[in-house]
């Protein structure tokens, strides 16, 4: 299945598409292979495309409940998306009725039919046309047949900027990320050059808002991995050489981790 044969199709037994892909890891694992895990994961995202979830219901019908699509890996984690869910309109004579119905999210594949010159009904079945201003998720790397076309240029804008917010005699900077103005793109390198980027970016926002890395109160950071700690510190008291600002860490939310950040910084500073 992950080296060309295209079209293969299987059964297999399970409460949620998501529990499906638990079990293919569990069959693996009983079959005695010494794989690590992660190795497993990228194995079933490559291998697996969509998932159809067929159910037996309250009236003893089975219908298909679930069209679930596999699109990748991310941080050891195999990432989903429904694409059509069944939705109970009432019972009539004892007997559920429904439909299955799109859920507004647009799968990675679906360039792949007009590549392939199948012409689906006008309205798709229900799934959304493609948003310039909120583009298709990346699938995986064999859906795309030439070099991916960039995110556009507002994606590019929004994330890892830091909002600056005035207030009390204060400035408020959230998620400041290791992203070169120049391209809108998070810089190169590992945890000690996005921490050196996340601050030379907080420097020239606080200096904009009238303030200072030396105004900074407190300070707060996600990591990607929270083993990058003691790296990300050791460029942290480079800048502060005195007393640093206080300061908590947390866990980087996805859209970060999407974006490639190893780190982003929010700070709180006098204005």
């Amino acid at each position: 299945m992950t080296v060309g044969h295209e079209g293969s199709l299987s059964t297999g037994h399970a409460n949620t598409p998501e529990d499906m892909l638990r079990r293919l890891e569990t069959m693996v694992l009983m079959a005695g292979m010494d794989l690590p895990l992660r190795s497993i994961r990228e194995q079933i995202a490559s291998a697996v495309d969509l998932i159809v979830h067929t159910a037996r219901l309250k009236d003893g019908t089975r219908k298909i409940v679930k069209i679930t699509e596999v699109f990748g890996i991310e941080d050891d984690k195999i990432l989903t998306q429904d694409i059509f869910e069944f939705e109970q309109t009432g019972v009539q004579d004892g007997k559920i009725e429904g439909d299955l119905k799109a859920t507004g999210i647009r799968p990675t594949f679906m360039p792949r039919f007009a590549q392939r010159g199948i012409e689906l009904p006008p309205d798709e079945f229900g799934i959304p046309p493609e948003d310039p201003m909120h583009p298709t998720r990346a699938g995986k790397a064999r859906w795309i047949t030439g070099e991916a076309p960039p995110p556009p240029e507002v994606s590019r804008l929004v994330v890892g900027h830091g909002r600056a917010v005035k207030a009390g005699g204060m400035v408020y900077i959230a998620s400041m990320g290791p992203v070169d103005p120049e391209t809108g793109r998070a810089v190169p390198g590992g945890i000690t050059e996005h921490a050196r980027q996340c601050l030379r970016n907080l420097q020239a926002k606080l200096e904009g808002e009238g303030s200072s890395l030396e105004k900074i109160v407190w300070a707060s950071w996600s990591l990607r991995d929270p083993a990058d700690f003691e790296t990300f510190n050791e460029e942290w008291v480079r800048w502060f050489p005195g007393d640093t600002p206080v300061g908590q860490g947390t866990l980087m939310p996805s859209l970060q981790r999407r974006a490639g950040f190893r780190i982003s910084i929010g700070v709180i500073a006098e204005a």
